[in-house]
C-alpha cells in the first residue's frame, strides 16, 4: 500500500509541475482597480518567472494618458519546494471619457527572451465616489475651475490664474501633491503653495460642490495674440468615504482617491496697439530706469563706473533688457556681463543692471547722452517712455601727462585693479615679455593639440613645513611624522568648525561692544550671525530666524529660545530701524556660546592609523597611485580626448573636470581642460588652467605654449607668471622644475650637507678614517642643489605656495563676505590676477594680493593653481 501511495504521489507532482512549467515564464496585464473616466488608476503589467530588460515601453492608446513612469515590486515565493518570482511594473493612467479601450498586443523583451503580452480590453466608467445615499458622481463630491485674472489681456502682459478646488459640505478631503497642468500656448510661473479661500459667489457661478476651498495661483503671459481656450487642469484628492466600524465602540475612516479636473476657459489675446513708437522692442509691464554714475569727477586716464537698472514686473522672458549707450569715440570702455536679480519661481518681477566702466582721454565736461527704454503699459492700454539722464562727468587734466595724455595714470590706477579689455583701452601696451610670447604677431598662433593619458605631479608644501625639514633634516623626520599627523588629525577631527566658529562668536561679540556707532554694530553682528549659523550646524549661506529656530536639534526648551531671542534683536539692528542692540546682549550671547556642546580636541587622535600614516600616503600618491583611481583616471582622460576630437567640448569639459576633481594635481588634464574651456570660449578659466598645468610641469612644452598664446590673446597675465614662463636668467634656472620639485631638491641638499658633516664629524673626533671620499663632493654638490633652490623658490614666491589662486573672472573684492546691500569697501579685481587663499567661510574665501591688500571672493571666481 506504501508503495502504491509514493507512485500516485509521484505522478501526481509530475503533472503538476508540467502544469507549472507550461503556465511559467510569462508576461500579462492586471487591473488594479476599476478604470474611471478622469481618475488616476494603474496598469500592472506583470512578468511571471522572468523580468523586464530595459525601459519597457507599452502601447498608446487613444483616451489612455500615461502620467509617469511605472514603479517596480517584486515577489518571490516557494510552495512544495517550487520557487516562483514574479517582477511588476504599475503604469500610473487616467482614462479622458467613459466607454470602451484595448490596448493591444505588444512584445517585450525579459531575461528569458521576448514575450508576448495579449491584448488587454478595458472598460471605463463614470467617476463616482461613495455618498450618504449609495454612489455620486465624482462632481457632485469635489469640483475645480480654472479663472483667468484677465479674459482679454494683452499680448506680453502679465495676468493672474486662479485654480480652485472645493469639495461637499461635511465631507473631509486631503489635496495630494499640486495642481496639474499641461499646456503649450503661455509662458507661466509655478504654482503657489494651496490657501484655504471663502468660494460663496464662485461656487454659484460655477456650481462648485462647497463654499470653501482650497486656491492655487500661478501667472502667466500669452506669447501670440488671438483667442483659445486654456486646457483643464486637475488635482489629485483623498477624500472620506465614510467609516468602517472596527468593534462595539470605535470605527475608522475609509477614502478614496479621486481626481478634480477644472473647466476650460476660454481668454481672447489682444495685439499691442500700433503703430508702435520708435524703440519699442517688445516689453510689457511697469518698469522704472534707474541711472548712476561714480565718481562724477576723475582725472584723465581714471575709470568711471554708469550703472543701469531697469526693474519692475513684465514679460522679462520675451527679450526685455537694457538698451545700448552711446559712448563719445574719445571714452573707451569695458563691457561686463549682466547681472539679473530674480527671486527664486518668480519669471515676471525682477531686475537686470549692467555697469559699464568709462576711462575718459582728455580733459573737460563728458556728458552722456540720455537712455531711453519704451514699453507698454497695459493699465493705461498706452506706450510710455522712461528717460535716464546720467551727470556731466568732469574730468581733470591727469596730473602725469606726458605724449599721451592719461597714459601714466591708466597704468598706475587700471593696470592692478581692472580688467584686461580696460588696459587695451586705456592705452597700454604689452609688456615686454608678452610680445616673446607666441600668438602676439598680426596673425595669433593656434593653440596646442589635446594630450591623452595622465599624469602625476606634486602640490608644493606648505612654507613653514618644507623649512622646517629643511633645518632639522637629521633628527626631525620622526617629528615631521608626527607633526603631519597632529595637523591631519586637527584637520579631519568633526568637532573643528564649531570651535572655531564659537571663538569667531566671542570675536565679534569683544568687537561689537567696542563698535561706537551702527554701521560697526552692524557689521559686528554679521560676522556673529555667520560664526553662530556654523556652530549650530545650520546649512544655509544666510540662514533666517526661522531656519535658526527650528533646525538645530541639540537645542532644547529655552536654549532655543535664548538663541531666537538673540538672533531677532541682531536681525533689528542690521535690517530693521534700531540702532544698537539692548543693554545685556553680549553678556547673553556669551551665555548662549556655552550651551553649545562643543568637544575639545583630543592629541590622541593623532596617533589614529588614519592620521599616523599621512606621510605613508603622500609617499603612495607620488611612487605608487592606486590601481582604481588609475583605472579611472584612464576612463575620464580616454573619454575627454575621444569627446574633444569629436568636437564635443561640453562632454569633453565634464570629463576633464571629472578627472582634476579626482586628482587635481594631473597637469595633464588641467592642461586639457584649461583647451576645451578656451574652444567654449571662456579664455580666462583656460589661462587660470593651464597655468596650474604649467607649474606642475613647467618643463612641457606644450603648457608654455598655450599659456603664451591665451595670455597675448587676453594682452594680460600676472607679472609673476609671465617672469616664470618667459622671462630669462634665474627665472630661466626656476622653470627646470616645479616648485615642489625644488623644495624636495632643498631638503635632499639640507640631508646632504648634513651627512657629509656628521661624517666629517666623526672623523675628526674618533679618527675614522671611512668616507674621506665622498663627504667632499657630495657637500659641494649639496650647497650647489641648496642655492640653486633658493634663487628657483624666490623666482616663483607666492606660486610656490599650496594656497595659491587665480581669478578666472572679473570680480570684486569685497571687505565683507557677503552680497547684501550694505554699506562696505570694494574695488574691482581683474581675470587672470594671483592670490593666496587664507581662509574660507561658507561660498566666500578670503585672499591676500601681492600688494598685502586682502578681502573677499567668492569661491566661484578662483581656481585653485
Amino acid at each position: 500500500m506504501r508503495f502504491v501511495l509514493r507512485v500516485v504521489f509521484t505522478i501526481g507532482a509530475a503533472v503538476i509541475a508540467t502544469g507549472d512549467s507550461a503556465s511559467a515564464q510569462n508576461v500579462h496585464w492586471n487591473v488594479a482597480a476599476p478604470l474611471a473616466a478622469g481618475q488616476r488608476a494603474s496598469l500592472d503589467l506583470v512578468f511571471e518567472d522572468c523580468a523586464p530588460i530595459g525601459d519597457i515601453k507599452i502601447p498608446k492608446v487613444a483616451g489612455l494618458e500615461v502620467l509617469g513612469r511605472p514603479g517596480e515590486s517584486r515577489q518571490f515565493s516557494v510552495v512544495n519546494m517550487r520557487s516562483t518570482s514574479s517582477v511588476t511594473l504599475k503604469y500610473p493612467v487616467r482614462a479622458k471619457n467613459s466607454g470602451r479601450l484595448v490596448v493591444p498586443v505588444f512584445t517585450v523583451p525579459t531575461t528569458k527572451g521576448d514575450k508576448r503580452v495579449a491584448a488587454m480590453p478595458l472598460t471605463v466608467t463614470r467617476a463616482s465616489v461613495a455618498g450618504r445615499n449609495g454612489s455620486v458622481p465624482v462632481g457632485d463630491v469635489a469640483g475645480a475651475v480654472l479663472v483667468p485674472g484677465k479674459r482679454r489681456p494683452y499680448k506680453g502682459e502679465v495676468f493672474p490664474i486662479d485654480f480652485y478646488i472645493s469639495v461637499e459640505e461635511g465631507r473631509r478631503g486631503k489635496v495630494i501633491g499640486g495642481p496639474e497642468w499641461n499646456q503649450q500656448s503661455l509662458t507661466t510661473e509655478g504654482w503657489s503653495e494651496g490657501r484655504v479661500v471663502p468660494l460663496r459667489r464662485l461656487a454659484a457661478a460655477y456650481r462648485l460642490p462647497g463654499s470653501q476651498g482650497v486656491r492655487f495661483r500661478t501667472r502667466a503671459v500669452a506669447r501670440d495674440a488671438g483667442e483659445r481656450a486654456l486646457p483643464p487642469a486637475s488635482q489629485d484628492l483623498d477624500l472620506e468615504t465614510g467609516r468602517r466600524d472596527r468593534g462595539f465602540f470605535f470605527s475608522e475612516p475609509e477614502h478614496q482617491r479621486v481626481t478634480a479636473t477644472s473647466n476650460s476657459p476660454r481668454i481672447d489675446v489682444r495685439p499691442l496697439p500700433t503703430p508702435a513708437p520708435d524703440g519699442f522692442t517688445g516689453a510689457v509691464g511697469e518698469f522704472e530706469l534707474r541711472s548712476t554714475v561714480v565718481p562724477e569727477e576723475v582725472a584723465v586716464g581714471e575709470p568711471v563706473t554708469w550703472t543701469l537698472r531697469l526693474e519692475g514686473t513684465g514679460n522679462w522672458p520675451g527679450g526685455v533688457s537694457l538698451p545700448a549707450r552711446a559712448i563719445p569715440v574719445d571714452v573707451r570702455t569695458v563691457q561686463p556681463k549682466t547681472q539679473r536679480d530674480f527671486e527664486e519661481n518668480q519669471l515676471f518681477t525682477g531686475a537686470v543692471s549692467e555697469d559699464l566702466v568709462l576711462i575718459p582721454s582728455r580733459a573737460g565736461d563728458l556728458t552722456l547722452a540720455p537712455v531711453e527704454v519704451v514699453y507698454f503699459d497695459p493699465e493705461t492700454e498706452a506706450y510710455r517712455t522712461l528717460i535716464a539722464e546720467p551727470p556731466t562727468i568732469r574730468v581733470r587734466p591727469s596730473a602725469t601727462a606726458d605724449s599721451r595724455p592719461g597714459l601714466d595714470a591708466a597704468r598706475e590706477s587700471v593696470v592692478s585693479d581692472v580688467a584686461p579689455e580696460m588696459q587695451r583701452a586705456a592705452g597700454v601696451g604689452v609688456s615686454p615679455a608678452l610680445e616673446r610670447l607666441p600668438g602676439v604677431e598680426d596673425e595669433p598662433l593656434l593653440p596646442r593639440d589635446v594630450i591623452a593619458g595622465t599624469r602625476t605631479s606634486m602640490a608644493p608644501f606648505p612654507r613653514n613645513a618644507w623649512l622646517v625639514a629643511v633645518a632639522t633634516a637629521p633628527v626631525a623626520l620622526a617629528a615631521w611624522w608626527l607633526a603631519l599627523a597632529f595637523g591631519r588629525a586637527r584637520r579631519s577631527d568633526p568637532h573643528l568648525a564649531g570651535r572655531e566658529s564659537l571663538r569667531a562668536m566671542r570675536e565679534a561679540v569683544a568687537d561689537l561692544e567696542n563698535a561706537v556707532d551702527r554701521a560697526s554694530q552692524s557689521r559686528a553682528l554679521q560676522r556673529w550671525q555667520g560664526a553662530t549659523a556654523t556652530a549650530l550646524a545650520v546649512d544655509h549661506a544666510a540662514p533666517t530666524l526661522a531656519e535658526i529656530a527650528t533646525e538645530n536639534v541639540a537645542l532644547v526648551g529655552h536654549h532655543r529660545q535664548d538663541w531666537v531671542g538673540l538672533w531677532s534683536e541682531a536681525d533689528e539692528v542690521i535690517y530693521g530701524t534700531r540702532d544698537r542692540v539692548a543693554d545685556g546682549w553680549a553678556k547673553r550671547a556669551e551665555d548662549a556660546a556655552t550651551q553649545v556642546p562643543v568637544p575639545r580636541f583630543n592629541p590622541f587622535r593623532t596617533l589614529l592609523p588614519k592620521n599616523l600614516f599621512a606621510l605613508g600616503a603622500l609617499a603612495g600618491a607620488l611612487l605608487l597611485p592606486g590601481l582604481g583611481a588609475a583605472v579611472r583616471a584612464a576612463a575620464d582622460a580616454e573619454a575627454g580626448v575621444e569627446a574633444y576630437r569629436r568636437a564635443e567640448f561640453l562632454a569633453a569639459r565634464d570629463a576633464f573636470a571629472a578627472r582634476v576633481a579626482e586628482a587635481p594635481g594631473d597637469p595633464v588634464a588641467r592642461y586639457n581642460l584649461g583647451l576645451t574651456e578656451a574652444q567654449l570660449g571662456d579664455r580666462q578659466r583656460a589661462l587660470a588652467h593651464t597655468t596650474s598645468a604649467f607649474l606642475r610641469a613647467p618643463r612641457t612644452d606644450a603648457f608654455r605654449w598655450n599659456l603664451g598664446v591665451f595670455a597675448s590673446e587676453l594682452a594680460r597675465i600676472d607679472p609673476a607668471v609671465e617672469r616664470i614662463a618667459f622671462g630669462g636668467g634665474a627665472a630661466w634656472v626656476a622653470r627646470q622644475a616645479s616648485p615642489a620639485g625644488w623644495q624636495l631638491l632643498a631638503v635632499l641638499a639640507s640631508v646632504g650637507v648634513c651627512s657629509a658633516a656628521g661624517v666629517g664629524l666623526r672623523r675628526r673626533f674618533s679618527g675614522a678614517a671611512g668616507g674621506r671620499a665622498w663627504t667632499g663632493p657630495v657637500a659641494v654638490a649639496s650647497l650647489a642643489a641648496a642655492l640653486l633652490s633658493a634663487v628657483a623658490l624666490s623666482e616663483y614666491g607666492n606660486l610656490g605656495t599650496p594656497a595659491a589662486a587665480m581669478l578666472s573672472e572679473d570680480a570684486r573684492l569685497r571687505s565683507v563676505p557677503t552680497d547684501a546691500d550694505t554699506p562696505q569697501t570694494e574695488r574691482p579685481i581683474p581675470a587672470g590676477s594671483l592670490v593666496t587663499i587664507e581662509r574660507e567661510f561658507l561660498t566666500w574665501r578670503q585672499v591676500r594680493r601681492a600688494n598685502g591688500e586682502t578681502g573677499w571672493l567668492r569661491t566661484t571666481t578662483l581656481v585653485d593653481l
